[in-house]
């Protein structure tokens, strides 16, 4: 993922299959023993051209995140907006929504730096604080941005806005920007 180059796999999609998919596979999961309520709210059938592999791996550490900041038995909703245009083109966003702890807001503006990591230490809590950093690369390369709004204490919105189709010029080798990637 760190090389010079990446050349993403893409292909037509069911993107709420997708996240269908991704939703399965957090439940039967059950992320560190706690058992989570998954409410969804997808609109219909949302046809798009995505990297399947890269899509489904940044939605999995988005619930990831919000499966760790929740206490058992909360909810974390998953939201998928249908296609919208802007400039010629069809978006669709993705929420990922927990009333987990929140994320201060010292620590939002350094959320998306590489190993920057709000986990508790130790070896079973600690993340690496590469997950954010890969899953806003994944939104970037898929020409998509990755925000996230949160209140300390009230939870955090992930969301995720990417084209549903991509630009002919997308389908050859991608920069990945290693700049942003330096290891300490």
């Amino acid at each position: 993922f760190f090389t010079q180059n990446l050349r993403l796999d893409l292909k037509p999609q069911r993107l709420d299959l997708l996240v269908e998919t991704v939703i399965a596979d957090a439940i039967v999961g059950k992320r560190k023993g706690k058992t989570m309520l998954y409410e969804k709210q997808l609109s219909g059938e949302v046809p798009a051209t995505l990297d399947a592999v890269l899509i489904q791996r940044l939605l999995s550490n988005l619930i990831a995140n919000a499966i760790d900041a929740s206490v058992d038995d909360s909810t974390i909703r998953i939201v998928l907006h249908r296609p919208r245009l802007d400039n010629h083109r069809e978006w669709v966003r993705i929420e990922v929504i927990d009333q987990g702890a929140g994320i201060s807001h010292e620590d939002q503006s350094r959320i998306f730096e590489p190993y920057f990591s709000t986990k508790k230490t130790g070896d079973a809590e600690r993340g690496f604080g590469l997950g954010l950093a890969i899953c806003r690369k994944i939104a970037a390369m898929h020409g998509g941005t990755l925000a996230i709004s949160s209140e300390p204490g009230k939870g955090t919105t992930v969301a995720l806005d990417i084209p549903c189709h991509q630009l002919e010029d997308q389908k050859t080798l991608i920069p990945t920007e290693p700049s942003q990637f330096k290891i300490a």
